[in-house]
């Protein structure tokens, strides 16, 4: 009986005195790879936190996406009512790289507990949108938008696909105080091509045109297609064959349906 008690309380000696990994000091040091592989023997007998939030950053910095939104999963559910850092971090992986119901979810989360980014904005505001919440896209919108810069407003605006008026009518604003022209035309070039989509697009040809010179090949390849949708196939050829140097493949395409 004596020699049993004795080995267990070496067996506890050595247990307490064995050193715990600092798991934040790895994570510091970028030993990520180290951090999930000690990580699975600890979670597998016990549901340490602390070890579980250094997984699922560790796991998020060597692009182990899905992993680590199952390690955010289950740290911010563990952590419901905590406003730390910390949970705001995982309800940022659940926010960006969830469908979009989840989305949705953390970016609600995010927005009681925190204040929400332009990026946290923008990607709620889409998945708002893109749920047919639409309701709540408007009040998000509406309530962001004095945060906001005229770039940011129209990303969110394309990102959520939000209504036709309500894109041109950010863009327009913004076209007023052009800080970044290359920005400006790329935005506007997405636009287009949105509301072509809706067959729209011709409701930009005056923009589009105010903005077009012959260094612009990807803006002349969007403005043919607007002179297209409307029926005008001689002015679409010709903006087309402008952009043709830089756009040759998809000017080619193009010029099949003529």
């Amino acid at each position: 009986m004596k020699v049993i008690m004795t080995l267990l309380l070496i067996s506890f000696l050595f247990v307490s005195c064995t050193p715990k990994t600092d798991f934040a000091a790895l994570y510091s040091a970028g030993e990520y790879s180290s951090i999930v592989e000690q990580s699975d023997e600890i979670l597998s007998a016990d549901l340490d936190l602390d070890v579980l939030y250094y997984r699922m950053m560790s796991q998020f910095r060597l692009g182990a996406i899905d992993d680590s939104l199952s390690s955010a999963r289950l740290y911010a559910a563990c952590r419901d009512s905590s406003t730390d850092q910390k949970v705001h971090d995982a309800l940022r992986i659940m926010l960006f790289y969830a469908d979009a119901s989840e989305s949705c979810y953390a970016g609600r989360k995010i927005r009681e507990r925190y204040t929400l980014s332009s990026a946290e904005a923008l990607v709620y505001f889409a998945s708002l949108m893109k749920t047919e919440r639409y309701a709540d896209a408007d009040e998000l919108y509406y309530s962001v938008r004095p945060s906001l810069t005229d770039e940011q407003a129209v990303m969110m605006l394309l990102g959520g696909k939000a209504s036709t008026d309500s894109i041109i009518s950010e863009l327009t604003k913004w076209s007023t105080a052009i800080s970044d022209d290359a920005r400006f035309d790329s935005a506007l070039i997405s636009s287009i091509n949105l509301l072509n989509e809706r067959r729209e697009g011709d409701k930009l040809l005056e923009l589009a045109l105010s903005r077009y010179d012959s260094s612009k090949d990807e803006l002349a390849l969007v403005i043919g297609d607007i002179y297209f949708t409307l029926g005008d196939y001689t002015r679409a050829r010709s903006y087309w064959s402008n952009a043709y140097d830089t756009f040759g493949n998809e000017v080619r395409a193009r010029l099949t349906f003529l």
